[in-house]
């Protein structure tokens, strides 16, 4: 899907294989318009493509796809797991029951894809690699690949949204970009907003930048009581679905990036961040501190209060803040620059093709 972060590290890594020589093919069930012509729609029974020990199959691994593991059963080629991570199905009981169930069955596939016989697994992270390992998968065949991006590609050259950047003139941008899921801690990033509005910046602003689900109504519902409870509707800016060019105006429009997420398989937009040299705020739950590693000011408890005085540093050191303005930016060329990516991505394919 565009600009959807398991999708974007698909297209990376068949860039990254065809421009070192590689004959590479995506393969999809269902396939967005814009996809359309990198892509081929996937058919077990005719294609001959899944027959060849040669060959590399690269399964994605997300939530659960009858076809997916069918194929996976199928395939005499080398196999490759790539591991994203999937949201615990408790974050969802209150609020969808469909997603509930896609959540408990995609946890379900992750313990029956952690076995596979003959499968390599790369993590997004080694958070990820070790639910892998509890879920069955051999330790000495798990190994760590951060997911692709197109930071540099799409949104650092997207053209500037005047009317974002002409709304956000005034008190402390807070920015959090994540999907308007229930555990992406929005809840809990009001709570500090209300604390740092009362310690400080009284016009400051939570801008919440996330794709919206129709099952997920209720969520958003709850955001909008919460903030109205906290006093706060009025500094709360949701924009669900922002386009490139929007997503980049509020990067640089943002004075410091808040991420309250408590269930982050990686967490690209810390990533996003880092390039944009936007000072970090976080909460170490799941792989947030590990894709931070540093470059962030990282919380080990949630205290709504520390986190509301660590902001206020922020915005009135900007000395404190450009330094790890600086961290964040030294990270993204050393660990998460698409050079570094691919490089550790060819390893990892030499070492599938060397050791099959």
């Amino acid at each position: 899907m565009p600009y959807d972060a398991i999708g974007n590290d698909v297209l990376g890594m068949a860039d990254c294989f065809q421009n070192a020589g590689y004959q590479t093919t995506i393969f999809a069930q269902w396939i967005a318009p814009a996809r359309a012509s990198v892509s081929r729609r996937i058919d077990l029974e005719s294609d001959a493509t899944w027959s060849c020990p040669e060959d590399i199959l690269i399964y994605h691994h997300a939530l659960h796809w009858e076809v997916g593991e069918a194929l996976l059963a199928k395939a005499r080629t080398k196999v490759v797991v790539k591991h994203h991570n999937v949201t615990p199905p408790a974050f969802y009981q209150r609020y969808s029951e469909y997603l509930f169930r896609a959540c408990q069955e995609g946890m379900e596939a992750t313990r029956r894809i952690a076995r596979h016989p003959r499968a390599w697994f790369w993590a997004d992270s080694s958070f990820n690699a070790a639910e892998l390992v509890r879920c069955g998968a051999p330790p000495e065949r798990c190994r760590v690949a951060a997911p692709c991006h197109r930071i540099e590609e799409e949104l650092a050259s997207a053209p500037l949204d005047n009317t974002v950047l002409g709304r956000l003139r005034g008190g402390t941008n807070i920015l959090f970009v994540g999907s308007l899921r229930p555990h992406k801690g929005h809840l809990k990033a009001l709570e500090v907003l209300a604390r740092y509005r009362d310690l400080s910046d009284r016009r400051a602003c939570l801008l919440l930048v996330g794709g919206s689900d129709p099952d997920l109504r209720l969520y958003e519902d709850d955001i909008r009581a919460r903030a109205g409870q906290l006093g706060v509707e009025r500094y709360v800016d949701i924009t669900a679905g922002a386009s490139p060019g929007q997503l980049r105006s509020f990067y640089l429009a943002g004075d410091v990036f808040l991420c309250l997420s408590e269930h982050e398989g990686f967490c690209v937009p810390l990533v996003e961040s880092m390039y944009f040299r936007l000072p970090i705020v976080a909460w170490a739950t799941t792989a947030v501190k590990e894709t931070c590693a540093g470059a962030g000011m990282v919380f080990d408890e949630f205290k709504a209060g520390s986190l509301a005085e660590c902001l206020d540093e922020c915005v009135e050191n900007p000395a404190w803040a450009l330094e790890f303005a600086d961290r964040g930016r030294r990270r993204y060329e050393e660990v998460f620059r698409p050079e570094a990516i691919r490089r550790r991505l060819l390893d990892l394919l030499a070492e599938v093709e060397e050791m099959g």
